[in-house]
């Protein structure tokens, strides 16, 4: 028996929204991504438990009719990741570059409310991954202190397309 799990081996990124999601290893293979262009793993490390999904609230509508004691029908409405909230432990321009607001000149980075929008892919090494067609990445200045290591909180938002709707798809590895 095997248990199908492992960590977030790698995250990556492609400049535009709705790349193609590349050529996936076999089950129980790690993805490669020097042959992925134009996705690019990420350059930046990441701390523990640093990946928090936010689920769009599906606003369910339940219905429960006059004198019965439980509920007949639930109504859903929508499905979906609105967002991801990040932590890099590194600071500073391999984070920055990640971000689809800014611009970098000279070694200056410059932010606008302006976004262009990219394709992302979290593995989970081994199994499969979770693609994201539509994101806009930010990050917060660094934080940190005397006696604690500086990180740097990152905000994903997830975009549904046309295509895929609830803005991700999981993609599991298939045995070769």
């Amino acid at each position: 028996m095997s248990i199908d799990t492992y960590r977030f081996a790698s995250v990556a990124r492609a400049p535009s929204a709705a790349q193609a999601v590349p050529t996936l290893p076999a089950f129980g293979a790690l993805m490669d991504w020097s042959d992925k262009a134009p996705w690019v793993v990420c350059p930046f490390e990441f701390a523990e438990d640093d990946f928090s999904f936010t689920n769009v609230d599906e606003n369910a509508l339940i219905v429960k009719p006059p004198a019965r004691q439980v509920k007949t029908e639930k109504i859903r409405n929508a499905v979906g990741i609105e967002s991801i909230e990040i932590t890099a432990y590194e600071v500073g321009a391999k984070v920055y570059g990640w971000a689809t607001n800014g611009s970098e000149a000279g070694g200056v980075f410059t932010f606008s409310n302006i976004h262009t929008r990219a394709s992302l892919i979290i593995e989970v090494g081994k199994i499969g991954i979770l693609y994201f067609p539509s994101v806009e990445i930010s990050f917060d200045p660094p934080v940190g202190g005397i006696w604690k290591l500086a990180t740097q909180r990152g905000m994903i938002d997830v975009f549904g397309t046309d295509a895929i709707p609830a803005g991700y798809q999981w993609h599991q590895y298939q045995p070769a």
